[in-house]
C-alpha cells in the first residue's frame, strides 16, 4: 500500500505531465509571409484561450475612444490577433453610456494594438456607435465571420 505523500507526489507528475504535453501541441508558426488572397483556410470554432486574449492597452482603448460617438465608452478591451491575415487584430470591449446595457460589445480591427495604427469597425454596434470606417468595405473586407473576431468578443464577454 502507498503512502498518501506517494500518492499526492504522483498526482502532482500527473498533472504536470499533463500541462507539459499541452503546452507542447500549443505552438504556432508564423511563416511571416503575406498569404496570397490576405485569408487562410477558415478558423477553428475552438473558444479562445488566455493565450489568444491579449488586454488592450489604454492607448488603444484611447484611439477608439476618440470616434466613438452619442456618448458611448469602449473599455475592458481584448484583442486577438487574426490568423485570417497578416496583420490584422480584432479588438472587443464593453459599451457603456446612455441606453447601454452592460453586455453590449463593439468589435473593431486594427493593424496595430498599440493603438498607433488604422481602427474600422467591424459589426453592429461598433458601426451604430463610432464614425470609424466600415471594415467590410476595405480592400481586406473584414467581417465577422474572420478568424479573431468571436474570440475577441469571447475575452470581453468574459
Amino acid at each position: 500500500m502507498r503512502s498518501s505523500g506517494s500518492r499526492v507526489r504522483g498526482r502532482v507528475a500527473l498533472v504536470l505531465a499533463l500541462v507539459v504535453g499541452i503546452a507542447a501541441g500549443c505552438g504556432s508558426s508564423d511563416d511571416g509571409e503575406k498569404r496570397a488572397s490576405g485569408k487562410s483556410e477558415p478558423a477553428s470554432t475552438q473558444a479562445p484561450t488566455s493565450a489568444q486574449c491579449k488586454r488592450a492597452k489604454m492607448a488603444l482603448v484611447a484611439a477608439i475612444n476618440g470616434g466613438m460617438q452619442g456618448g458611448a465608452r469602449f473599455k475592458k478591451a481584448y484583442f486577438v490577433k487574426s490568423d485570417d491575415f497578416n496583420k490584422a487584430y480584432f479588438v472587443s470591449g464593453v459599451l457603456s453610456g446612455p441606453g447601454l446595457g452592460s453586455d453590449n460589445v463593439a468589435t473593431f480591427v486594427t493593424n496595430s494594438p498599440s493603438g498607433g495604427g488604422l481602427i474600422n469597425a467591424v459589426g453592429g454596434f461598433a458601426h451604430q456607435f463610432s464614425d470609424y470606417g466600415d471594415g467590410e468595405k476595405t480592400d481586406a473586407h473584414f467581417s465577422q465571420s474572420d478568424d479573431g473576431y468571436s474570440a475577441s468578443q469571447d475575452c470581453a464577454k468574459g
